[in-house]
């Protein structure tokens, strides 16, 4: 597979993350200049709402580019596998559970499949299976 395959979160997974920004914003509005430990949580939560706002903008959540199958969790995780080593893949019909690919050497790796739109899970399942025929 020589083509870059980006599958990017879908708008629910942004939208939820701008209601938690939200409610981050509506605390840091109402800080007075009596900083207390409370009015810096909720400063620090904001800003950390922004960061994962802009970082899933920006950066894709499931990256297969030369064979090598990446995904970009929350901040600095990231896991990666090669796609010849997919033996099936998962995906869970619910939001609560997580899908996983099953690798052939028996390790499970867990996504979020609520997070991305369904034509993008069809075309992750097509290319998965694509490689196991």
């Amino acid at each position: 597979m020589k083509e870059k395959i980006i599958i990017r979160r879908n708008v629910i997974a942004l939208c939820s993350y701008s209601i938690l920004a939200a409610h981050f914003g509506r605390a840091v509005f109402l800080v007075t200049f009596q900083w207390d430990v409370m009015d810096i949580l909720n400063v620090l939560g904001l800003s950390v709402t922004i960061i994962l706002i802009a970082k899933s903008i920006a950066q894709p959540y499931i990256l297969i580019e030369r064979g090598i199958v990446t995904i970009f969790r929350v901040f600095f995780y990231e896991d990666a596998f090669l796609l010849k080593d997919v033996a099936s893949i998962h995906v869970s019909p619910t939001p609560f559970s997580k899908s996983t690919f099953k690798l052939k050497n028996g390790k499970q790796i867990n996504f979020d499949s609520s997070s991305i739109s369904n034509d993008n899970l069809r075309r992750l399942e097509i290319i998965c299976n694509d490689r196991l025929t």
